[in-house]
């Protein structure tokens, strides 16, 4: 590896249940595509009672003062995180969109 090559940022990952919020901040060691990782740092934050009813969020100030929370506990300071949601109330839509080629014109889509 290169003196002067660029450091992966870390990933965040956050996940809210029903009864807390976890956060673990990853980065990626041994260079690009080693599949090795460290845990930079982690943290649980406990949601109070109520918050979460059926999976449904019912108070959504208290989880973000949760989220502000096991961020400032766990001393991350990752820019960016990663996200997924699931559950019934995810809408999805398929589209079909035309790429722009590297000259900037439109690719035309098969049909």
């Amino acid at each position: 590896m290169s003196l002067f090559s660029r450091r992966k940022p870390p990933v965040l990952g956050l996940d809210i249940s029903s009864s807390v919020v976890k956060l673990l901040e990853l980065s990626e060691q041994g260079g690009r595509g080693s599949g090795r990782y460290r845990v930079e740092s982690y943290g649980v934050e406990v949601l109070p009672p109520n918050v979460m009813v059926e999976g449904n969020i019912m108070d959504v100030e208290a989880v973000g003062r949760a989220i502000r929370g096991v961020v400032k506990k766990s001393g991350s300071k990752a820019k960016g995180a990663a996200v997924a949601v699931s559950g019934s109330s995810v809408i999805t839509k398929t589209t079909r969109i035309q790429l722009a080629s590297a000259t900037g014109g439109l690719i035309p889509k098969n049909t």
